[in-house]
C-alpha cells in the first residue's frame, strides 16, 4: 500500500451515553501535527453522516436544523449549543438505560477533503446520534481560536441553510460533498476581525 492510498488518522472521537441524561465526548486519540483547523472539519462531517444515517424527518432532526439556521454573528456558540443540547436530552424518548458508545474517526483524503468513518452500538439511538453532533460543535469550540469558531460559525450555517432549501442529506454525494463545500464557504465568509 503507498502513501496515497493509506488513510491518514486526524482524530478520534467517543461519544458516551448513559441514560437520557449524561453524555460525555473525548478525544481517544489525535495525529501529532493536528491542527485546530481539523475540529471545524469533523464538526461538519459529524453533522452530514449523521443526517445521512438516521430516518428522516425525525422532530429531533428538525428540532436541530431549525436551530442552526438561526445562529447570528454574535451569538454565543457554546451557549446555543448547550442550550439545543438540553433539548434533545428532553425530547429523548428511547429507553435505552444501558451504556452507549459511539466512535468518529477524522481521516485526511486530500487537500480539503476529508473523510469520517464512524462506529455505532448495535442498538443506535436516534436521539444520541443527533446529540453526537452539537456535542462535536463544542468540542471543536474549546479546541479552536477565535478563526476556527468564525469559520464554524458560517460553514454550519451554509449547511444548514442548504438542507432547509432542499439539498437531500440523504443522498451519499451530499454526504460526502457537502462537508467541504460548507468549509469552503465558512472560510470564504467568515466575519474578518475589524
Amino acid at each position: 500500500m503507498t502513501l496515497f492510498n493509506k488513510k491518514i488518522y486526524l482524530l478520534n472521537v467517543s461519544y458516551n451515553f448513559k441514560y437520557r441524561d449524561k453524555e460525555t465526548v473525548n478525544i481517544v486519540d489525535r495525529h501529532p501535527d493536528l491542527k485546530p483547523i481539523e475540529f471545524v472539519h469533523l464538526t461538519l462531517y459529524q453533522y452530514s453522516k449523521i443526517l445521512y444515517t438516521i430516518p428522516r424527518n425525525l422532530p429531533d432532526t428538525d428540532y436541530l436544523i431549525k436551530n442552526l439556521v438561526n445562529i447570528g454573528d454574535d451569538d454565543n456558540l457554546i451557549e446555543i449549543f448547550n442550550f439545543i443540547l438540553k433539548d434533545l436530552r428532553e425530547m429523548y424518548s428511547d429507553q435505552n438505560s444501558n451504556e452507549s458508545k459511539y466512535i468518529s474517526k477524522l481521516y485526511f483524503r486530500y487537500a480539503i477533503q476529508r473523510g469520517l468513518k464512524t462506529k455505532f452500538p448495535f442498538k443506535i439511538s436516534n436521539n444520541e446520534l443527533i446529540r453526537t453532533i452539537p456535542l462535536t460543535a463544542k468540542l471543536t469550540i474549546e479546541n479552536s481560536t477565535d478563526l476556527e469558531k468564525e469559520i464554524l460559525r458560517a460553514a454550519i450555517k451554509f449547511q444548514t441553510d442548504k438542507y432547509l432549501g432542499g439539498i437531500d442529506y440523504r443522498s451519499i454525494q451530499n454526504m460526502i460533498n457537502m462537508p467541504m463545500t460548507a468549509f469552503q464557504h465558512g472560510f470564504e465568509n467568515r466575519k474578518l476581525e475589524k
